[in-house]
């Protein structure tokens, strides 16, 4: 490997060597994106590469659709370009790859191998970071010692959860309340672990420094430390144990899991086998890299093979996200190339001149300027669209400069704000004026407010701004990237919800009814106090919401709620509707994806105030837009990067200071190892917050290099007002401040230094605007002047597409429920390929009042409540339940009743358990015409919910009923368009018994009360009138092709068992035979089926 102080050399994408291992620092704007599409290109042109043996890896899925995106557009440019010898479009690339080409005599060659990769383009590797290892993982899961059947949770917080209890439940289980008061005293809680081992997990390389005990503190106090150092020491290995056993994986255990494969020594000859897998990779935003992903990619590459390294690591702002700079830096010393990339795309000359003038000056602006120097950069050819036409010209770096005001006199802060605020909006409203009247323009095009960002750095300030561009008539849309669960919608679903979990607790109901989701005023709810019969038919509807929730899932119960209150109605006329009703919408969606993982009422409300407490980050959860329109865009510095606008607005950069850390754990670096620091100090809080300064000044040139054209900044120093003087200590904290004045000082040194005035950074300040291209300070607004723009919203004309040929038959997804909803008797509706609940009940003719009847049948399971609940209660026990073992059965049908209540149950909950109990030993012990009993099903013999998706070639109604009558299957006419797709479903049960493979399906259906109402006839016709026996073949054909794959030698006769359905009411083993269906439908139908629904023939129109 090479060593240091290796020579930094600009990148020449057309000549730079594409072996060993090379960092790529791409400075904003310089086209790094454009570079590894080029790096791409020559891959596949001249060192042979197909697609999928070039690793592109990024951070997130947007990037890594841009880049697919882009990657392959370029691929299609140079293709035609070889082609034909002249290039789509003005870059430079194509004709210097072509020059290339030439001069090496390779350009036939090059020509076939890109035609050759944009045919399998479609295999190529471009991942982002979690996809690549859960690929590598699951593609060698004997090597890596991987299950297979791993089910990935984007959100462990439930798990995290879950663990944190345990942990506080087994440490407090003999502890007196003293002693658990004196943890709490300590902050040791179940919240704390649960943050601790998530802070643990996202750090798993980091060195921890625990807290040490102090032998002059009391008993209780050295007890809290001891526990913390357990906690600390044993927490994150429990927990990997627990998804292990759970064989659940998160985003994060994808990393730890390939880089322990691939470092602890058990596999040595993994990295190879990765390595000839993909020879080469380009890993986009490197400077956003952590310690886990570099061992990973180290592991792979840095011994033998080609590895890219493309960032910038001025722009390294995500350690919040686990981003750590220093890997980075770590990585670049072991390159054994380094390239920089020098010619800025993006934005105007004088502009780069004046980022230059301001990053520049200072060595150490970056950091030690040995590690992070500050190299300037230079014009791109690439064209660009000028901003021309304003009437009042300004320097592309416009700045508005504070009045230093006096010690006599000094600016509030708030002032200042509302300052910047009002200078923002007015210029902003006549720039946008200007664009409307068709004066100021960006190319040959009119500006538009779509072409100006507002950068903040918090949510307050975006939301601020949102605000004031709204009294200058200026239509914005706020992109802060803010948590749908941190505004008030969620804060009033979950309102609504707690009082639907508990419709008998008036104070809950009252606070739901006064929330703007039901809207009740003060005057209302006075009148409803007074009303009884009014508020006892409130509370019936809540229950009756309650009672769909349970019935039909929250997304169903949510959805009514929604269309029955008039929600829609009510908040769309209010400030901000569209905002808050695509909040609702998208609190919607994400609660009823959470309910797969949080099953029941309280699981769910527990889900929503854990993600309400923690602000939850998850890109699923940012705030949606609520209008497409042309306005202008508020965004966070952090969300902006990777972003560009013509003109890009940053009101509160001054106020961007240096801040004391109040979080117990110290994070710093010892080296290039992240440190965390539970014994903190003052030098280690000081070291903390040092890295915290450096990252701030990243995220200030993230900011200022936003711009194409031009871009505002509120700068320069003030006194402030402090107790009853004034200061200069928090201008002096400012990092804009010290970037402009600092004269090569560190900002902590510097901020204490006396010669450090508010008159002295002024005059820097003033330096700085008249001493270079590009920069100038541009007056204050007059106060009394108000300008409004002209906002001209476009008038959009819309038309129907016109359709140019009939289409063929359809490409879908479709389902047992789907192919019979137009046969079946009421025409059911198509719906969803899940769970097929099929409890409608049949009337019944009771001859006995129902009093004695139901006294007839007092624990019998043939009189249990009918209903879908009963049929999700139902399958729910079976799933759960060891055929074998009766111990557990109990305790399972208890928890699964309390998340499926039978709706119109009159009995006591212990009586239903003991039906369903009841029932449960008729099931298991009933022969079956099989010759055995379920109780004789060993559970790793069977797979519940066994979901299934297969291909259809060309399905035809009529040809599927001739072949079915002629083998004798008695099914309902069928009538379904022709199916080209897949059809998809969920088998309740599948199992092998004695070499043996059968299909079950559990039916609740209430057929009678009497063994002759589950005779086979009677079976028989339930059987026809739902087209069970057509539901049966379906799930059938899919565990024949299935075992087809799965079982060497597999033979239909000697392997497959049939079809079951146990109707289980009627299943008993005093009734003999009743409630049950088998069928084993002869080889000769199932292979015929097999070839009707692969048949390639297509109808033409």
């Amino acid at each position: 490997m090479a060593g240091k102080n290796k020579k930094v050399e600009p990148l020449d994408v057309f000549t730079c060597d594409l072996n060993g291992i090379a960092n790529i620092e791409a400075s904003a704007g310089t086209g790094k994106t454009w570079a590894i599409c080029g790096l791409y290109v020559r891959l596949i042109a001249e060192m042979d590469l197909p697609v999928d043996q070039i690793l592109v890896v990024t951070f997130t899925n947007a990037a890594t659709a841009e880049l697919r995106s882009r990657i392959r557009d370029r691929m299609v440019e140079v293709q035609h370009c070889l082609d034909t010898g002249r290039c789509l479009s003005p870059d430079p690339f194509a004709a210097g790859f072509l020059s290339r080409m030439d001069r090496l005599g390779i350009r036939a060659k090059a020509g076939e191998n890109l035609k050759n990769a944009l045919l399998s383009f479609e295999e190529s590797a471009i991942f982002t970071i979690h996809s690549f290892c859960q690929r590598t993982l699951g593609e060698l899961p004997f090597s890596a010692v991987q299950p297979f059947n791993v089910e990935v949770e984007a959100d462990d917080s439930e798990i995290i959860r879950e663990t944190a209890a345990d942990y506080w439940r087994c440490m407090t289980q003999h502890y007196t309340a003293d002693e658990i008061n004196a943890l709490l005293q300590n902050k040791i809680n179940p919240s704390w672990i649960a943050g601790e081992i998530r802070r643990l997990l996202n750090r798993p390389l980091a060195k921890l420094v625990m807290p040490e005990t102090n032998p002059s503190e009391n008993p209780a106090s050295r007890r809290a430390v001891w526990i913390k150092r357990f906690i600390l020491k044993t927490a994150p290995r429990a927990i990997r144990k627990t998804k292990q056993d759970r064989h659940v994986i998160s985003y994060n255990d994808m990393l730890y899991n390939l880089h322990d494969v691939l470092t602890l020594g058990q596999f040595p000859w993994l990295a190879g086998v990765l390595r000839k897998r993909f020879p080469v990779a380009l890993i986009d935003e490197f400077q956003d890299t952590d310690p886990l992903q570099l061992e990973i990619f180290r592991a792979i590459y840095f011994d033998k093979g080609t590895l890219f390294m493309v960032g910038d690591p001025k722009q390294a702002i995500y350690s919040f996200r686990n981003a750590d700079l220093n890997t980075y830096l770590a990585a670049r010393r072991q390159a054994q190339r380094q390239w920089t990339m020098i010619h800025n795309q993006r934005s105007e000359e004088k502009l780069i001149f004046a980022i230059n003038a301001v990053f520049g000056a200072n060595k150490n602006v970056f950091g030690d300027g040995e590690k992070i120097p500050y190299r300037d950069v230079r014009r791109g050819t690439k064209p660009l669209k000028e901003l021309q036409g304003d009437p009042e010209p300004r320097e592309p770096f416009s700045v508005w400069l504070f009045k230093t005001g006096s010690k006599a006199e000094p600016l509030k802060a708030g002032d200042a704000r509302s300052l910047a605020l009002a200078a923002t909006a007015k210029e902003m409203a006549r720039l946008i004026d200007g664009g409307m009247r068709g004066t100021i323009q960006i190319g040959d095009e009119n500006l538009q407010p779509r072409d100006i960002a507002v950068l903040v750095r918090t949510k307050a300030q975006g939301r601020q701004v949102k605000e004031a561009l709204a009294d200058y008539g200026i239509g914005s849309v706020d992109l802060t990237e803010r948590s749908v669960f941190a505004t008030v919608e969620a804060e009033e679903m979950k309102t609504v919800l707690r009082a639907i979990a508990e419709p008998s607790q008036a104070g809950l109901l009252r606070a739901a009814l006064s929330t703007m989701l039901l809207g009740f005023g003060s005057r209302e709810l006075a009148d409803l106090n007074a009303d009884e019969t009014e508020f006892n038919r409130i509370v019936g509807q809540v229950n009756e919401y309650r009672q769909a929730w349970l019935g039909s899932g929250f997304g169903a119960m949510w959805r009514r709620l929604i269309a029955q209150e008039r929600v829609i109605e009510r908040l769309l006329p209010l400030k901000n509707g569209e905002r808050k009703i695509t909040n609702l919408m998208h609190l919607m969606e994400l609660a009823t994806g959470a309910e797969e993982t949080h099953r029941g009422i309280e699981a769910l409300l527990r889900w929503l105030s854990e993600k309400r407490s923690a602000g939850d980050e998850e890109d699923v959860a940012q705030l949606r837009l609520e209008s497409d329109e042309n306005l202008v865009q508020v965004v966070t510095k952090h969300k902006a990067k990777g972003l560009e606008w013509p003109i890009v607005f940053c009101p509160f950069v001054w106020s961007d200071r240096s801040r004391s850390l109040k979080d117990e754990v110290c994070t710093y670096h010892e080296g290039d190892t992240l440190v965390l620091d539970y014994a903190t100090d003052d030098e280690k809080k000081k070291k903390q917050e040092d890295e915290a300064d450096e990252e701030r000044v990243r995220l200030i040139y993230v900011a200022l290099t936003r711009a194409a054209n031009r871009c505002y900044i509120v700068a320069g120093p003030f006194w402030q007002p402090s107790g009853k003087g004034a200061t200069e200590k928090k201008a002096k904290k400012s990092i804009l401040n010290w970037i402009v004045a600092g004269d090569e000082i560190k900002h902590g040194v510097w901020a204490e230094k006396k010669e450090v005035t508010v008159d002295s950074m002024h005059q820097a300040w003033q330096r700085l605007l008249t001493s270079n291209k590009g920069i100038g300070g541009i007056p204050w607004p007059d106060k009394k002047e108000t300008v409004r723009p002209v906002i001209c919203k476009e008038k959009r004309k819309y038309e129907a597409r016109k359709v140019g040929r009939l289409p063929g038959v359809a490409w879908k997804i479709s389902s047992y429920s789907s192919l019979t909803a137009s046969s079946l008797e009421g025409g059911r509706q198509h719906e969803p390929a899940t769970q097929d609940y099929d409890v409608i009940p049949l009337a019944i003719e009771d001859h006995d009042p129902p009093q004695v009847l139901r006294a007839k049948l007092s624990g019998d399971i043939i009189d249990f409540p009918a209903g879908t609940t009963t049929g999700h209660c139902l399958h729910a026990v079976f799933e759960r339940i060891d055929f074998q073992d009766e111990s557990g059965w109990k305790d399972i049908i208890t928890n699964v009743l309390a998340n499926y209540p039978p709706v119109d149950a009159l009995e006591k909950r212990d009586d239903q358990v003991s039906r369903i109990h009841g029932m449960l030993k008729d099931v298991m012990s009933t022969p079956l015409p099989t010759g055995f009993k379920l109780g004789d099903v060993a559970r790793a013999k069977r797979f519940s919910e066994f979901e299934f998706a297969y291909s259809v070639r060309h399905l035809d109604h009529a040809k599927l009923k001739n072949l079915l009558d002629k083998h004798g299957c008695r099914i309902p006419p069928l009538d379904f368009p022709d199916l080209e797709g897949y059809l998809r479903g969920f088998i309740d049960l599948v199992f092998e018994h004695a070499g043996k493979w059968y299909v079950l399906d559990w039916k609740s259906n209430k057929l009678g009360i009497s063994a002759a109402e589950y005779s086979r006839s009677s079976v028989d016709e339930a059987m026809f009138n739902h087209a069970y026996e057509f539901q049966g073949l379906i799930y059938l054909i899919a565990l024949h092709r299935y075992l087809k794959l799965r079982i060497s030698k597999y033979d239909y006769s000697r392997h497959m068992g049939g079809i079951l359905y146990l109707f289980v009411r009627g299943v008993r083993p005093a009734w003999p035979s009743a409630g049950i269906w088998h069928k084993l439908p002869e080889p000769a139908l199932i292979e015929s089926l097999d070839a009707l629904f692969s048949s390639e023939n297509r109808r033409t129109v």
